[in-house]
């Protein structure tokens, strides 16, 4: 009725940091992978240096960054707080159209007869 599990070797370990940047010292140049943790490399590199750059020499406007980014997470709770009212609202209407069209096709149907 049940079948015995095959037996499947244990996994591998995960390759250490070493092993990783061996591996990466031995692909081509033109490896698409490669490419792209360049690319990745060189923008974390841009960013980190920009953001230092800009923290260091501008703390203001680092800090003016960040209270206008809270100022806006705080609107924007706001109006997920409006538009969810807005929302029950027009449900509420949407429920109350339903019946009085409900209605007015039975007064039409009985009108009819």
């Amino acid at each position: 009725m049940f079948r015995k599990k095959p037996n499947i070797p244990p996994r591998p370990l995960p390759p250490t940091a070493d092993q990783i940047e061996s591996d990466l010292g031995k692909v081509s140049v033109d490896d698409v992978v490669l490419k792209l943790f360049e690319q990745g490399k060189m923008q974390d590199k841009t960013m980190s240096e920009d953001v230092i750059e800009s923290s260091s020499k501008n703390a203001d406007i680092l800090y003016n960054q960040v209270k206008c980014l809270v100022q806006v997470t705080e609107d924007l709770k706001e109006l997920l707080t409006v538009l969810t009212k807005k929302d029950e609202v027009l449900q509420i209407s949407e429920s109350g159209l339903k019946s009085m069209a409900d209605e007015i096709r039975q007064q039409s149907v009985e009108a009819l007869k």
